[in-house]
């Protein structure tokens, strides 16, 4: 019988939760607008007051670097880069 997999014996394939780790931080407007301008966004939604973006640089194969913008307030989060509007909003709101 061959011994399990220990979590240091999986590979990032293995297991989703290996690609990325989850941040999540308020940070100023002028940080969001500064990065909204920085270059052209990924994944651009929302109207005013509440806005998502993707820095269009992935940071390896799964994970984004992710702005959002909820009810006056702006975060910065690193996270799955197939996270929908509504998921980074629900993450950001729940903050």
């Amino acid at each position: 019988m061959a011994p399990s997999a220990t979590s240091d014996d999986r590979t990032p394939s293995d297991d989703t939760e290996l690609n990325y780790v989850r941040t999540l931080k308020e940070i100023t407007e002028a940080r969001f607008l500064n990065m909204l301008n920085l270059m052209p966004p990924r994944d651009f939604y929302g109207s005013t007051g509440r806005q998502t973006f993707k820095l269009s640089e992935l940071l390896d194969d799964d994970t984004a670097t992710i702005f959002c913008q909820v009810d006056g307030r702006c975060f910065e989060l690193r996270d799955d880069c197939r996270l929908t509007h509504r998921e980074i909003l629900a993450k950001c709101s729940a903050r």
